[in-house]
């Protein structure tokens, strides 16, 4: 994302700025681990997506969805989707809400767990694996009595990163026709804002 940070005035949060620009830290850190994870389970060697993450597309947000009194599921916080970036990272709190959709069409909660991060693999490693790790759709369920809180953290390449089928013996052999907004190969920053415009009609407007 492009622009200033906005924080509380640090005579309202004192120390807030400090302790999310160091958490937004040690996320990038958790992101680069399991790009190296990925890239093994791959039987790709660890440090194959090191250079393409060495200056990634990486930004947090801290979203708030009202409770909605009425009747259960007569209001979602977010509709179903994809996510842009490769990784999401999800720090959510103990209302609950989230939701991803099976393979069948189903839908199945996902429920908090004290300690963990829910992790939504995104359309770009979609598209690199060809299919092979599936990108997440999800849902967010507002509940009708609590407010519910979450901390997703995107991680990305960086925007010149050239998205296009990997070389595995794991996934050499797929057939795959994404269902993407630009053909491969593409630029991952150009991937993200097409999406972004396709979200946000106004922004190119």
């Amino acid at each position: 994302m492009v622009g200033p940070n906005q924080y509380p005035d640090e005579r309202d949060l004192p120390n807030f700025a400090n302790a999310v620009k160091q958490y937004r830290d040690q996320m990038k850190t958790v992101g680069f681990s399991l790009m190296r994870a990925i890239a093994m389970a791959l039987q790709l060697r660890n440090n194959y997506f090191d250079d393409m993450f060495s200056n990634p597309s990486a930004w947090m947000a801290m979203w708030s969805y009202p409770a909605h009194p009425g009747e259960e599921g007569s209001s979602w916080g977010v509709g179903p989707h994809t996510d842009h970036e490769v990784l999401t990272m999800v720090l959510q709190d103990e209302v609950g809400g989230l939701e991803v959709q099976t393979p069948d069409g189903d839908w199945i909660d996902v429920p908090p767990i004290p300690g963990t991060f829910v992790v939504n693999v995104g359309d770009p490693l979609e598209a690199w694996t060809k299919g092979l790790y599936r990108a997440s759709i999800h849902r967010v369920r507002s509940s009708p009595n609590k407010h519910r809180y979450s901390a997703p953290f995107f991680y990305g390449p960086n925007p010149k990163c050239v998205i296009e089928p990997l070389d595995s013996d794991l996934t050499r052999h797929l057939t795959y026709t994404p269902e993407l907004l630009l053909k491969m190969p593409f630029r991952f920053g150009d991937y993200y804002l097409a999406k972004f415009q396709q979200s946000f009609d106004w922004f190119s407007k």
